[in-house]
């Protein structure tokens, strides 16, 4: 600032400096980019390393607001429900569900145990197989179709509300690829994502060698299409 202005002139000046910095940082930002995205924004990235003040809060946002840490380390909320743990190697669906598919012949994963579960394998795996929580089966062959197609459409349209929920779910077969890659993909379309799509999406995400026969594929686009 130059020295030659006359005083009056320098003081108005800093003092409308001041005045345009408290409004970009208590809410001037917020009419330019919106209160949730000023605030998340500053979460996500963690500027400072804590949660922001309350006095930010209010002035940004106008409420009170819950907050939560990250889906990984507090929770998820989906659907007013708080799930405190997510289960390991639990994977996300396009619409922010969490899901996690496994093979039954490899060793059980740690950490928390599902809520629910659904299941799928012929009698031989069903009776090879016990749990401890809520769980439904689909009767479906290795390398093929389920044998009611009907039922298993509901079945995975019921596990997908589920994991909307906010429940700790998972989606299990005999080796986790073929069956469970199938489901990992119906859910993906449930989810939102274009049913041409829908392999490639779980096989980026969950398994690459998710959805292991043509039938499977062509399954997922007639049965699921929109």
């Amino acid at each position: 600032m130059s020295p030659c202005r006359p005083r009056h002139e320098r003081v108005g000046l800093c003092q409308g400096i001041r005045s345009t910095a408290k409004s970009a940082r208590c809410g001037g930002l917020s009419r330019n980019f919106g209160s949730a995205g000023i605030v998340g924004g500053l979460w996500e990235n963690g500027i400072g390393g804590r949660r922001p003040c309350r006095r930010f809060q209010r002035r940004v946002c106008g409420v009170r607001r819950e907050w939560t840490q990250g889906d990984s380390r507090r929770g998820v909320r989906h659907s007013g429900r708080m799930t405190e743990v997510r289960l390991d190697g639990a994977v996300q669906l396009p619409d922010g569900a969490w899901v996690r598919g496994r093979g039954l012949r490899n060793p059980a994963p740690g950490g928390p145990p599902p809520e629910f579960g659904l299941y799928l394998g012929s009698g031989k795996l069903q009776a090879r197989h016990t749990f401890d929580w809520p769980h439904q089966w689909i009767d479906w062959p290795d390398f093929l179709l389920p044998r009611d197609s009907r039922l298993a459409v509901q079945l995975i349209r019921d596990l997908h509300r589920r994991a909307l929920d906010g429940e700790r779910v998972e989606v299990a077969c005999g080796g986790g690829i073929g069956r469970t890659g199938t489901v990992v993909s119906a859910l993906a379309v449930l989810a939102g994502m274009p049913t041409g799509d829908a392999v490639e999406w779980a096989r980026a995400n969950y398994h690459r060698r998710a959805v292991e026969t043509p039938w499977q594929r062509r399954w997922i686009s007639r049965t699921f299409a929109a």
